[in-house]
């Protein structure tokens, strides 16, 4: 078939043809950015309703929380957890600690204090910090305890002498891990089995 139509009718179908072509393009071009701007802004809404949500719960268990005291009584089962502990280790060495920080502040040379003392994890040992006005006063410490003639310590073994200036008036501390004497009158044990023999 031959097509005799003008030529100027022929560019004008043409032309016609694009035209419908790139309005279907932009229609749908346009259909496009709607649904991703429709979505952006429904999931910005969604968000910001479930942020909002999430706060308002959280201030409420915060609330509910503070309302039941919760820190408090946690604060409380931790200070009777603590005092077992120290009740355990202290049964547990069976030391009378009464009578040893006595002893052991009488044979304190002048010029030191007993500042500690703690259960150490060795059995049959203690660890004790002393204060003292200086250095040579600090390790004297160490001495005087380990006298035999105290019966307080078999081995007294010096961890740590730190002086600081900053304090006035003991400026120099002394850490120390002592082993008792088997014949240490005290410890329970020891009491125990002399009263068994008298």
């Amino acid at each position: 078939m031959i097509n005799l139509a003008p030529t100027s009718y022929k560019e004008s179908l043409r032309y016609a043809r694009r035209n419908t072509l790139l309005w279907h393009w932009l229609l749908g071009f346009l259909i496009m950015i709607t649904l991703a701007s429709s979505t952006i802004i429904l999931g910005k809404m969604y968000l910001q309703r479930e942020t909002s949500r999430y706060v308002v719960l959280n201030e409420e268990t915060e609330g509910q929380l503070q309302a039941d005291n919760i820190e408090e009584t946690l604060n409380q089962i931790e200070g009777v957890s603590n005092n077992l502990k120290l009740i355990i280790q202290v049964l547990s060495n069976r030391v009378i600690f009464s009578k040893l920080i006595t002893q052991v502040g009488s044979v304190m040379p002048p010029g030191a204090v007993l500042a500690d003392i703690e259960i150490g994890e060795v059995e049959g040992g203690i660890d004790l910090t002393a204060k003292s006005t200086d250095y040579n006063t600090a390790t004297q410490v160490q001495v005087n305890l380990q006298d035999p003639s105290n019966k307080l310590f078999d081995e007294v073994d010096l961890v740590s002498v730190e002086c600081n200036s900053e304090s006035v008036i003991y400026p120099c501390t002394t850490i120390m891990r002592a082993l008792f004497t088997k014949d240490n009158p005290y410890l329970f044990v020891n009491i125990k089995n002399s009263e068994e023999a008298n």
